[in-house]
């Protein structure tokens, strides 16, 4: 047995141990890294119930990280979410994501391989303009909330950086600009006791930081 039928009959076993509503779409794929995930996730968030994700081979540490290390996933949309052929174009249109999209199936059928190029026409169908709105707006917030993250990442390594010794301007800077946003409010007495200050001093140091 080779390795694509070794990873599919994973995920159906994986499926029959989770016992889904049998009124809930359970669908399959395989990604060739996480960051596919993180793509596939944002897009569908708005229907998803369930989603879990499995190495299709065992991590080489020495060799390759886990973030680059192809997976299958195994995951469950709302019953009034996009269909198949939907879910199918939804994911066709994310950059990158064509092995998701071809692999994709319904869990109970998945065997790993992947639909033809000149075949997927025949296996996409476009959403509805409110399904895609809702697909962008929560690509958006995602992008929003992991630009965050990324922030505050680098925070923490400058941070560590600091207590090695190193320099780290991003996180001084921070930390002085909001310090002299602070000092300023605490200066003005008319502010400290009205809470009409609050945005005025958030867009303050927003500005400042940009």
């Amino acid at each position: 047995m080779n390795d694509t039928k070794m990873n599919a009959a994973r995920v159906r076993k994986r499926l029959a141990s989770l016992n889904h509503c049998s009124t809930v779409a359970q669908y399959a794929l395989r990604v060739e890294r996480e960051a596919d995930c993180v793509a596939i996730r944002a897009v569908l968030a708005p229907w998803l119930v369930s989603w879990r994700e499995d190495h299709a081979a065992l991590p080489d540490l020495d060799r390759c990280s886990e973030w680059l290390l192809e997976r299958n996933v195994l995951f469950s949309l709302r019953s009034d979410g996009p269909r198949l052929e939907e879910v199918r174009w939804l994911i066709d249109t994310i950059v990158d994501c064509h092995v998701a999209s071809q692999s994709l199936s319904k869990a109970a059928r998945y065997t790993g391989k992947r639909l033809p190029y000149d075949k997927m026409d025949d296996h996409m169908h476009r959403p509805t303009d409110d399904v895609i709105k809702t697909a962008r707006d929560s690509a958006r917030s995602t992008q929003s909330f992991l630009a965050d993250q990324f922030n505050r990442c680098e925070e923490a390594a400058e941070m560590f950086d600091a207590e090695l010794g190193y320099d780290a301007p991003y996180a001084k800077r921070l930390q002085q600009r909001y310090a002299q946003v602070w000092r300023d409010l605490l200066a003005s007495p008319e502010a400290r006791g009205d809470d009409a200050w609050r945005p005025t001093i958030i867009l303050s140091a927003q500005r400042q930081l940009s």
